[in-house]
């Protein structure tokens, strides 16, 4: 082309000729790295023959420990000692401990005391008290119910009511009846003399043991004085109550 100064040819026969060195030489024909390519060994083909005798690489066995499981025979289970109780344990530091209970303590009691206690335990062991009601002066029926709620509060025996005082006021009457006669007469005489105010409905519950006293005594009286009946209950009450207070109030188990 014209103002772009002399042209220029390029011999392709030359650029043939190097690029066919590169492949003999190394690229620019350098001949130590055509020696170091020729140098390195071609890898041997393996023979399959050969590939047949290489053993096999197994990994090595792990012993599993075996362990004898005993049989249990039936006449083991028998001979077997049994678990023996060992009380309470206290597992637990957030648990509540163990309430450890005591015997009642022996108390000493005087006779009053001991009846009102034997009726108080004879009926919350056997349950088969009998409701009785009859006519007892006002005077006597108030008094047995203030005291069995002062020796309940005394005790700590909340279950304690007037009819475990009745009840032991009956079963300490005289078997003989006519000495339960004079002494209801005697009663009425000291006390009231001769004269006690009306007799007013009242309600306990007692043994079997007093219900056939009471009956009983009820048929020996038959025929004596108008009023005597009465009297007998009242005085065997009042009779009582004047023992108890002398003794004093019932003690705590």
């Amino acid at each position: 082309m014209s103002g772009r100064g002399k042209k220029r040819s390029f011999n392709f026969s030359a650029v043939e000729h190097v690029g066919n060195d590169a492949d003999i030489g190394g690229f620019l024909g350098n001949a130590e790295a055509e020696e170091e390519r020729t140098a390195l060994p071609s890898p041997a083909p393996v023979a399959a023959s050969t590939r047949e005798h290489i053993p096999a690489v197994h990994e090595p066995a792990v012993d599993v420990p075996v362990f004898d499981v005993p049989v249990v025979t039936e006449a083991a289970r028998r001979r077997r000692p049994q678990a023996r109780d060992q009380g309470v344990r206290f597992t637990s530091i957030t648990s509540d401990p163990p309430i450890l209970r005591t015997k009642a303590r022996k108390v000493m009691l005087k006779p009053g005391q001991a009846a009102v206690m034997k009726s108080f335990l004879d009926q919350r062991t056997r349950r088969n008290w009998l409701t009785w009601s009859g006519r007892l002066v006002p005077e006597t029926e108030g008094a047995l119910k203030d005291r069995a709620f002062f020796d309940a509060e005394a005790s700590g025996r909340r279950l304690l009511s007037a009819s475990h005082y009745f009840d032991a006021a009956i079963k300490s009457l005289p078997e003989d009846s006519g000495e339960v006669e004079r002494f209801a007469t005697d009663w009425l005489i000291d006390r009231w003399a001769g004269e006690h105010p009306k007799g007013e409905n009242a309600q306990f519950t007692i043994s079997p043991e007093a219900q056939q006293r009471l009956t009983e005594l009820k048929k020996s009286l038959r025929g004596t004085r108008h009023g005597i009946w009465i009297d007998v209950l009242s005085a065997a009450g009042d009779c009582l109550l004047d023992l108890l207070d002398s003794e004093g109030p019932l003690p705590s188990p």
